[in-house]
């Protein structure tokens, strides 16, 4: 208050000094320091642009990683011009709801699956063909296949940043896979109830049940199942070695995250602010994948380390398998996203 008060008689002096000289503008210290305090500090009164950026992995995993990882680079590049929260363990919303958050405004960015039937298709890319991992991850970059995956969001009302690298999923047993006919013996857990995860393994002869990831220690443990497969770092951080006997490298199927934005915050947004943040998401998937690289590492010690014994199947088993699940996972997707769509994806994704 006292401030204050002072300020106002100076201001008083000031308005009788121009007064009595005829309005001419005094070059004066004071007079300069009293318009600096009179006048809005507008770069301070720009409030950073808020992304709650969230996603289903732990507060510990990798993923966790890069969120913190572009938060500290996104708001670097931005000079304070944006600000990120992030909120990890699907904590503003569950992965199978991936759109609905970033399309009503609950959250501005998502790590996540991008729910479009191309990815969905691109899961099963190593049933589907003969295309390594680095092949995938080639055509996720870049070309045709990125291409679908951007124009799908984009019909969602969704902006796709980032496709990172991807992971094989693989099985574990307590029965040892060396030919076809020990498929048979699994009864092994799925988590999806869509049309291609229960057909799959029902092809090769295993029989199937429907667990959440939650639920599957417990399966295990009661004998509900004998097998389930998931990426290495859910199969380690879920514990699941200990009830297993066999790490198998079906190789059957894979996964990978893309950074997701809501098409209406992104169009908000000035054209050198989508660059910012469309070339800071892009830095994360090299970050990803050496991030990727040390977890998998890790987790290829804890399981050593367990008494797991790991199975390489032959290529020959490999190519039976594609044989006789890539039909039926084939039908389901012309069924659920028409002939058009999958012809054009199987075109590149065997590089036709």
């Amino acid at each position: 208050m006292r401030i204050k008060g002072i300020l106002a008689v100076l201001w008083a002096a000031v308005f009788l000094l121009l007064a009595g000289c005829g309005g001419a503008q005094p070059e004066t210290e004071l007079f300069s320091l009293l318009l600096k305090e009179r006048e809005p500090d507008t770069a301070g009164e720009q409030e950073a642009k808020v992304i709650l950026l969230t996603h289903s992995a732990t507060a510990y995993s990798t993923t966790q990683k890069i969120a913190g990882r572009f938060k500290m680079r996104l708001e670097e590049r931005s000079d304070g011009g944006f600000l990120v929260e992030t909120f990890p363990d699907d904590t503003l919303g569950h992965v199978n709801d991936s759109d609905k958050p970033l399309l009503n405004g609950t959250v501005e960015m998502r790590i996540g699956p991008a729910a479009t039937e191309t990815m969905e298709a691109m899961l099963w890319a190593t049933t589907l063909s003969d295309a390594s991992l680095e092949e995938i991850d080639g055509l996720l970059r870049e070309g045709e296949v990125r291409r679908m995956l951007e124009e799908e969001c984009e019909e969602r009302g969704i902006k796709l940043l980032a496709v990172f690298p991807a992971h094989y999923r693989v099985l574990t047993s307590n029965e040892k896979i060396m030919d076809e006919t020990d498929f048979s013996k699994l009864q092994i857990r799925i988590y999806s109830s869509n049309a291609m995860e229960g057909a799959y393994w029902q092809s090769l002869g295993a029989q199937t049940k429907l667990y959440d990831i939650h639920q599957v220690y417990s399966a295990l443990q009661q004998g509900l199942v004998n097998s389930q497969e998931n990426t290495l770092p859910l199969i380690v951080s879920n514990s699941i070695e200990r009830l297993q006997k066999y790490l198998i490298h079906t190789n059957h199927k894979i996964y990978f995250d893309c950074m997701l934005v809501g098409g209406e915050f992104y169009d908000s947004l000035s054209g050198e602010e989508q660059q910012i943040l469309k070339e800071t998401a892009e830095e994360m998937v090299d970050y990803a994948r050496e991030t990727d690289e040390r977890e998998l590492y890790s987790c290829t010690e804890v399981l050593s380390e367990s008494g797991i014994e790991t199975v390489e199947l032959s290529d020959e088993l490999l190519l039976r398998m594609r044989e006789t699940g890539g039909p039926v996972v084939e039908a389901a997707l012309r069924a659920r996203a028409g002939d058009e769509k999958i012809d054009r994806l199987l075109k590149a994704l065997r590089g036709e």
